[in-house]
């Protein structure tokens, strides 16, 4: 089955093996065999020419999930799902990619503060600007983030960009860990601040260039939710930062 029907020339074998494997991933009796199978074949499955054996091979990989004794990342290497996403042409695939590494660079906030998941996200982005956009572009529709939470991540995002605009960016280009929304407030509120003229050239220029079309693509993503009367509170905020931002982004 390894060795031979997973490389089959025919699709629906290919997919009968990954299908297959989902049943044997809860199985005690059969951890270890399971373990070294994956192993084995998840990097062909995620990478096969034909989009159902992705998919097949995408919904594998999520079943371990949660799992007490594999790790998906353990059998698909993290920078390898995250060339698969840069790549991948089928938004079916898409939706089973982000799913699975949403926890990795949204992690609950008993694991990580704010500064933590921009660093993350940073990642995210030297690892591909159409992996970047794709994962911010479907967190809402999927259902894996609340109104609530994208709107926040959506205004710690432009914070990102903000201050790495109002210190300069020729020379760090680490996250601030100390991320505060109500002090970013206090600051674009207080006097006019002169702007350093950024280097274009420069890598974090470049990041915050991604971290911008982030918060773009993913506001355009729940647009219509933010519309509704319920969120207006969360749709008030976020309008009055991103114009207080861009104001004085565009002063540079």
């Amino acid at each position: 089955i390894v060795d031979t029907l997973s490389r089959d020339s025919v699709v629906g074998v290919r997919l009968a093996v990954f299908e297959g494997m989902r049943y044997l991933i809860g199985v005690p009796a059969c951890l270890n065999a399971a373990e070294h199978a994956l192993k084995c074949i998840a990097l062909n499955g995620i990478n096969d020419k034909n989009e159902r054996v992705r998919v097949a091979a995408f919904q594998m990989l999520k079943m371990l999930k949660g799992h007490r004794y594999i790790r998906f990342f353990d059998v698909a290497p993290m920078e390898e799902v995250l060339a698969r996403l840069q790549v991948e042409t089928s938004e079916s695939v898409r939706r089973e990619i982000v799913p699975l590494i949403f926890k990795s660079f949204f992690p609950d906030r008993e694991r990580a503060d704010q500064g933590e998941r921009m660093r993350r996200i940073a990642f995210l982005i030297k690892h591909g600007r159409i992996c970047s956009l794709t994962f911010h572009r479907l967190l809402f529709p999927l259902g894996l983030i609340t109104v609530k939470d994208a709107v926040e991540h959506i205004l710690f995002m432009t914070i990102v960009v903000y201050r790495s605009f109002s210190r300069g960016m020729s020379a760090d280009a680490t996250i601030d860990g100390s991320l505060r929304l109500d002090d970013t407030i206090a600051t674009l509120s207080g006097p006019s601040q002169e702007i350093p003229m950024p280097d274009e050239d420069s890598q974090v220029w470049k990041r915050n260039q991604v971290f911008l079309e982030c918060v773009v693509v993913m506001w355009m993503s729940m647009r219509k939710a933010l519309m509704e009367t319920k969120y207006a509170v969360e749709k008030q905020k976020l309008d009055n930062l991103e114009t207080k931002v861009f104001k004085k982004l565009f002063q540079c």
